[in-house]
């Protein structure tokens, strides 16, 4: 099965507030969906989910999917990329993109694995070219650029680096918030 034109976002945030790193992805997504012709969705776990949904919309982001499961206050790595992989599973996203943070990254790697998806890191930009999506990132300590093309077909994960794109409102209302059942076990983070 191939995937939609939609881009998502994984937000970290802290009791609701997004931190600027989803803005800037948010933003980023907008264009990428807007030139794919597809949404743009935030994806958020743990307490105060559903709240980012306002900024997230003032952003771009269509649609948040938001889970509040206690599991999320408990442990990090493990219940986020379970039910992330779920969604993307179900959804078929073209691209997701993580903040290159120290949550991102654990997170990003193990949805990737998971799902034995492409996953491209320490982005700077990503944009259309061609009709393809290619991402642009520094090599050899930032003496060279290196262009790095997506899979068609299946969905990709990019990992971004944190103010590499400036925060820009849309002027569009709230996200509106699909509430996903998290499914998690009390054993889920032993593993």
């Amino acid at each position: 099965m191939g995937t939609t034109n939609d881009v998502w976002v994984f937000v970290e945030h802290s009791d609701g507030a997004p931190k600027k790193v989803a803005l800037e992805l948010a933003t980023k997504a907008r264009a990428l969906a807007a030139a794919l012709g597809g949404q743009t969705a935030a994806v958020a776990f743990g307490a105060g989910a559903a709240a980012t949904a306002a900024k997230l919309g003032a952003y771009g982001a269509a649609k948040l999917y938001a889970a509040e499961d206690a599991a999320f206050d408990n442990y990090f790595v493990t219940p986020h990329s379970k039910v992330l992989a779920d969604l993307v599973r179900e959804k078929q996203p073209k691209l997701v993109l993580f903040g290159s943070t120290p949550n991102g990254k654990d997170i990003a790697a193990r949805l990737a694995a998971k799902l034995e998806l492409g996953l491209i890191v320490n982005a700077t930009d990503v944009n259309m070219e061609n009709g393809q999506l290619v991402a642009l990132k520094p090599a050899f300590g930032g003496s060279i650029n290196v262009n790095s093309a997506f899979v068609e077909g299946r969905t990709t994960v990019l990992l971004m680096r944190p103010n590499a794109i400036a925060p820009e409102q849309s002027g569009e209302g709230a996200a509106s918030v699909e509430q996903v059942a998290a499914g998690l076990s009390d054993s889920v983070g032993t593993h």
